[in-house]
């Protein structure tokens, strides 16, 4: 984990914004699931899309890299996040 950033979840992000991955809260095998994805502590994130910004409202699109990946929103909520 990074010191000195603010820490928020990956789904609180607006369009066009990017951020580094700084922490996963969930148990092993949400864990397992978020990294066999490619999206690893230290990973650059850039959200491509959003559907809502209420809790659990629709899939987001973001791009890790040169991969689109569409995450459910409340799984986005347990991905921490510090923008640059």
């Amino acid at each position: 984990m990074m010191t000195g950033c603010q820490h928020i979840p990956l789904s609180h992000l607006l369009p066009g914004q990017k951020a580094h991955i700084c922490g996963l809260c969930g148990g092993r095998s949400f864990r397992q699931r978020i990294t066999s994805l490619g999206l690893n502590i230290g990973c650059e994130v850039e959200m491509m899309k959003s559907s809502g910004t209420g809790w659990c409202e629709g899939p987001i699109l973001i791009r890790a890299g040169n991969t689109r990946l569409m995450l459910g929103h409340c799984m986005a909520e347990h991905v921490l996040i510090h923008r640059e």
